[in-house]
């Protein structure tokens, strides 16, 4: 195996894109991640790294690591997997993230390699939408998000950092909410009774599939149907620009798996992040 590193966003994603497209559900993280900062909408930084893996000439995976998060992988073999952990393995990666088989892959021999201790961050169904089926009954409609939401925004998507992926500290979110607060159509806003109730965002398309991430309610307005119908609002307005819909849900949280099978979404694969803890002395 051989390992490549892509000097910008822009020319790994020009390598990386005919691998990408081959599954565009299983690899849409890294691939709105590299389309993301390829296009301005996250700023450069010199501290990412964007990896190629070939083997005999053959692009066979691909690895987007943006600090402070770890490496997200892309579909590959169990073996390129493992070989990228020996490659980073004089690293502290923090994280592993990507299709289950990936990710599990490579936490198993970064673990073997380094001694660093893989426990699981996140689990996740894969899940894409067939028939859309809307919930009724739920006050309020849905708009897209503009300038004036934009504090609101910083502030909800720090909170659902927080509640979602507590083995992470919570980056700021700002560049986030500012970028896709400048592309248009990537943030949508609940509104129930007046005030924003909830909102959603939407990465860029890949291979014409769009995933909808980010649902939050805050905690005083849940169990009102808001979340639920955010989501099935804006799937139904991605779809009217021709785009299929995807997210990811936690495996562990059967109340919202069964929303959104209600919904019409179909489970089509698993995901996981690792966190890869470092043994320390005390750990003995």
């Amino acid at each position: 195996m051989e390992f490549t590193a892509d000097p910008d966003a822009a020319e790994f994603a020009a390598n990386a894109l005919p691998l990408l497209r081959r599954d565009p559900v299983a690899n849409n993280v890294v691939t709105s991640l590299a389309l993301a900062h390829a296009q301005g909408q996250l700023p450069a930084d010199p501290a990412n790294r964007w990896i190629r893996i070939t083997d005999a000439g053959e692009l066979v995976g691909v690895a987007a690591w943006i600090p402070p998060r770890g490496p997200v992988l892309s579909t590959m073999e169990p073996d390129a997997a493992a070989a990228l952990a020996d490659h980073l393995s004089t690293a502290d990666v923090g994280t592993v993230a990507g299709p289950a088989a990936s990710s599990d892959a490579f936490a198993r021999r970064y673990a073997v390699q380094t001694g660093a201790r893989p426990e699981i961050g996140l689990d996740l169904v894969v899940y894409r939408l067939g028939e859309l089926r809307r919930p009724a009954g739920v006050p309020g409609e849905l708009r897209e998000a503009g300038p004036r939401d934009r504090e609101l925004l910083v502030e909800w998507l720090y909170r659902f950092a927080v509640d979602a992926i507590p083995h992470q500290a919570p980056a700021d979110p700002t560049p986030i909410v500012d970028g896709r607060l400048r592309a248009g159509g990537q943030i949508w806003i609940w509104e129930a009774h007046g005030a924003p109730a909830c909102c959603v965002l939407a990465a860029s398309a890949v291979e014409g599939v769009t995933r909808l991430s980010h649902a939050y309610t805050p905690p005083e307005l849940r169990g009102k149907g808001f979340g639920a119908a955010a989501v099935a609002g804006s799937a139904e307005a991605l779809r009217r620009r021709g785009a299929a819909v995807m997210l990811n849900a936690d495996v562990h949280n059967p109340i919202t798996n069964r929303i959104y099978r209600r919904m019409g979404f179909e489970a089509v694969g698993r995901a996981r992040e690792w966190a890869l803890r470092p043994v320390s002395r005390d750990d003995g």
